[in-house]
């Protein structure tokens, strides 16, 4: 089915009617006048006739009926077709009269008629011997051209068809300007979604209450495509790292069988590097199983009953580790430990040492050299928070909302753009949530809450 341009069928159907409407109000306007004076010349022809009876009567009922005919033709006949004639009782003319050419006559006395052909108005008006009406003596006819002024009528329909016009006119051109506006916006809008769907910063601007409807639409489509895509990205990452994790603990197992071997031909001076290197191998193996759990919990595949881990010693052990840091080294970071006793939170280990490390080294890349990191444990209204606290140059605001999303990061040819991602995830999984403040050139804080192992919420 072929479209129809909006403008083009209003444009077309808005003259039309607006020239319907115009003849019609002229026509109306002129048949109200016309009757108007109509009306006025049949109550001038009424008292002309009552006049002239009441004027005449003696001279009528006496007999000199020619020379009252005679009389009120010469004095009251305005036009060539007016005429004053007398009737006997059976409306046949008392005198003779060439100009009485009328072959009708009015049905009831005292009522006028309108004679088309002619154009005339006429009326006869009944006289009476006696002033009580019972005894009639004849009637007066009457025959008058009304008084109708064509000039006053053709002015008067000209101004209301000149004036329709013109008010047409200009609210054609006031609707037609509205269906513009109305119709450029929907292109825009039009363009806008096929050139960036998630944009919806040009639906907040509405014309018309009217259009609110379909910005607000607009704006939830806009909304459910960051929706889909976002879990899609999310879907993706998940995914993702699933299959990292699975591939990582291949190569963990095989490191695992060398490191027994290692262990066994080790000695009393290796003990140290030796513990170092096993707690660090039993932490990544913990972190390719715990990257392949994430994508259980979006199946609803999570372990009821996780294990209880005490977060400060896991802290504890983990910040020991980091001391060995190259980038701690190289940067003579210190650490300042600020650890309260029996933290407990239901999740394993290798969860609680993956969402730490990945927070303390980020402080540590982020802050300066010869610089400390404060790390805080502790327990309050149960729940069990981790604060970790750097003096680096701080996130700005316009980037702080994006910085636990999937593979953003300011690390130039070193993030990936997972660890804070995957620390959110992981946060969620076992129930925690985590929280960034910070200030440009005054560091940044993290802090993460987790609910406190055997405390019932």
């Amino acid at each position: 089915m072929s479209s129809v341009s909006l403008l083009s069928l209003t444009r077309k159907n808005s003259l039309k009617w607006t020239g319907v409407v115009a003849i019609l109000t002229v026509l109306f306007c002129s048949s109200l006048i016309v009757f108007l004076f109509l009306k006025d010349s049949e109550r001038e022809i009424l008292v002309t006739g009552k006049t002239a009876i009441a004027s005449f009567r003696t001279d009528i009922l006496g007999g000199n009926i020619r020379s009252v005919e005679l009389q009120l033709n010469s004095d009251l006949k305005k036009a060539e077709q007016d005429l004053f004639v007398f009737l006997d009782q059976d409306k046949r003319p008392w005198i003779s009269n060439p100009n009485l050419t009328y072959s009708g006559s009015c049905s009831k006395p005292g009522i006028i008629c309108r004679d088309l052909g002619s154009g005339r108005l006429i009326i006869d008006i009944p006289i009476y011997f006696d002033s009580d009406g019972h005894s009639l003596w004849g009637f007066l006819h009457l025959e008058k051209v009304p008084n109708i002024h064509w000039e006053i009528i053709l002015t008067v329909s000209l101004t209301f068809l000149f004036g329709m016009l013109g008010l047409a006119l200009l609210l054609h051109t006031r609707f037609m300007h509205s269906i513009s506006i109305v119709s450029s916006t929907m292109l825009s809008w039009s363009e806008q979604l096929q050139k960036n769907p998630k944009d919806s910063q040009r639906f907040d601007s509405v014309p018309f209450e009217e259009l609110a409807p379909i910005a607000y639409s607009l704006r939830g489509l806009n909304k459910e495509i960051s929706n889909l895509e976002d879990s899609a990205q999310k879907r993706g990452s998940l995914n993702t790292l699933r299959s990292i994790g699975h591939d990582i603990l291949n190569p963990v197992s095989r490191m695992k069988r060398i490191f027994g071997v290692l262990k066994t031909q080790s000695n009393t001076n290796d003990e140290p590097l030796i513990n170092s290197l096993e707690s660090n191998l039993k932490r990544l193996s913990g972190y390719a199983e715990q990257i392949k759990s994430l994508y259980k919990r979006e199946s609803g595949e999570l372990d009821q009953n996780p294990l209880t881990t005490d977060l400060s010693l896991e802290v504890k052990s983990l910040t020991n580790d980091l001391i060995d840091d190259s980038d701690a080294i190289q940067k003579n970071i210190k650490f300042e430990l600020l650890l309260t006793e029996q933290c407990l939170v239901s999740a394993p280990s290798s969860i609680l040492s993956r969402i730490a490390e990945n927070i303390i080294v980020n402080s540590i890349h982020a802050s300066p050299n010869n610089s400390t990191v404060r790390v805080t444990t502790a327990r309050e209204n149960g729940s069990v928070t981790l604060k970790v606290t750097d003096s680096g140059s701080g996130i700005s605001e316009s980037i702080r909302d994006k910085i636990f999303d999937a593979n953003f990061t300011t690390k130039t040819n070193k993030g990936t753009g997972l660890g804070l991602f995957v620390v959110k995830q992981l946060c969620e999984e076992i129930g925690g949530t985590i929280s960034c403040f910070s200030a440009t050139g005054n560091g940044t804080t993290f802090e993460i809450s987790f609910p406190q192992a055997g405390i019932q919420s």
